[in-house]
């Protein structure tokens, strides 16, 4: 499990699987240059087959995990796997 912190003290989690599932993405660059801060400034993550908290911009740290830890939505009953087509709300 991984756990995704921000810089706005926000944090959310996606498995192992997810962040290397062949459409993900991180995006840290625009035409070859860091992103300005105007446009977000550090990494944003792409997770095409969660929904959108599973995606989050502003990404300060990654930590990988042994165990599940729940993130600020998950504890708030959104669902932890996120997936749109099984409703996973």
């Amino acid at each position: 499990m991984v756990t995704l912190h921000l810089y706005d003290d926000y944090t959310t989690n996606l498995s192992i699987e997810s962040l290397l599932d062949i459409d993900f993405l991180i995006a840290y660059e625009l035409f070859s240059e860091p992103i300005e801060l105007e446009h977000g400034g550090s990494p944003s993550l792409v997770a095409p087959k969660k929904y959108a908290w599973k995606s989050p911009e502003w990404v300060r740290t990654i930590e990988i995990y042994e165990y599940y830890r729940s993130g600020f939505s998950e504890v708030r009953a959104y669902h932890n796997d996120a997936d749109p087509w099984l409703e996973e709300r």
